[in-house]
């Protein structure tokens, strides 16, 4: 009876120590489950973060070459207004030339006509 009785205990401890497997088994897949979901929640994270300072960097790099456009349009701007004054006081001062040989061939005619005049004159007062 006795050794029922050792037989009956180790079969006792045998399925104890199998429970506190199985119960050890269980508690480890569920630290197990819950590093997973942590883990696969802290990758998340780290996703979303990158995806925000990506999209930083992608608007800041947005706004840095507009503002170069912007500049360039400005440039672009200034040097076609900075032509357009050039070509402006150009034609203007061909015209003010211009304007002066009217005038200097205008003098001269009346020029050449006074002194005209005056040598027939003075002819024709020599002649009298």
């Amino acid at each position: 009876m006795e050794f029922i009785q050792i037989l009956a205990a180790a079969e006792a401890r045998s399925d104890l120590e199998v429970k506190h497997f199985k119960e050890r088994q269980g508690d480890r897949k569920l630290l197990s489950d819950r590093a997973s979901k942590e883990l696969v929640m802290r990758v998340a994270r780290e996703v979303e973060i990158f995806i925000r300072d990506q999209k930083a960097v992608e608007d800041k790099e947005c706004v840095r070459k507009e503002e170069e456009s912007r500049q360039h349009l400005e440039l672009e701007k200034a040097v076609h207004e900075s032509r357009e004054k050039q070509m402006a006081l150009k034609q203007e001062q061909k015209r003010k030339e211009k304007e002066k040989k009217k005038e200097a061939e205008r003098r001269k005619k009346i020029w050449s006509a006074k002194i005209a005049r005056g040598t027939n004159r003075g002819i024709s007062s020599k002649a009298s």
